[in-house]
């Protein structure tokens, strides 16, 4: 027999694509009911998981073949250089490089860590690095916060 104060249970049982949850079990009048829910949990594919899906498919309609272009679009916007092309085109480029000289795309490939696929936050993040002013004020607040807590 169960207790009469019986705590509601979140038992989650999950299979890679369906989770199925047991959301109340109560005892009422003698009786144990319990509530279960299933719920479809959609896994997201990678890019090219989706590329290759939409190239499969035989009967492309105009529509999958705006899929397939914004896919590809996307994949392509993801490599190094098109990154650094768009981080040199960018307004605010003068701005987080200060007063040095723009790297050349080797000196920033250089730089950049080994990924799959890259962002725009990336390529700012490595353009900062180029920022030797930046750099030396932030190494300068880095020894003078460890000479203050001795």
């Amino acid at each position: 027999m169960q207790p009469n104060n019986m705590k509601t249970s979140n038992k989650n049982t999950a299979t890679p694509n369906k989770v199925t949850k047991v959301l109340n079990t109560k005892k009422l009048a003698g009786k144990v009911t319990t509530e279960i829910v299933s719920n479809e949990v959609k896994v997201k594919k990678t890019l090219q998981e989706r590329q290759s899906e939409l190239l499969s498919n035989a009967n492309k309609s105009a529509f999958d073949f705006i899929k397939l272009a914004n896919v590809t679009d996307k994949i392509e916007n993801k490599s190094i250089s098109k990154v650094f092309a768009n981080v040199m085109n960018s307004q605010y480029v003068f701005d987080i490089i200060g007063t040095d000289t723009l790297p050349t795309f080797k000196d920033f490939a250089a730089k950049m860590p080994t990924k799959e696929a890259y962002s725009n936050w990336d390529a700012y993040k490595c353009l900062l690095t180029f920022n030797t002013a930046y750099q030396l004020a932030k190494k300068v607040k880095k020894q003078n916060k460890k000479v203050a807590a001795i």
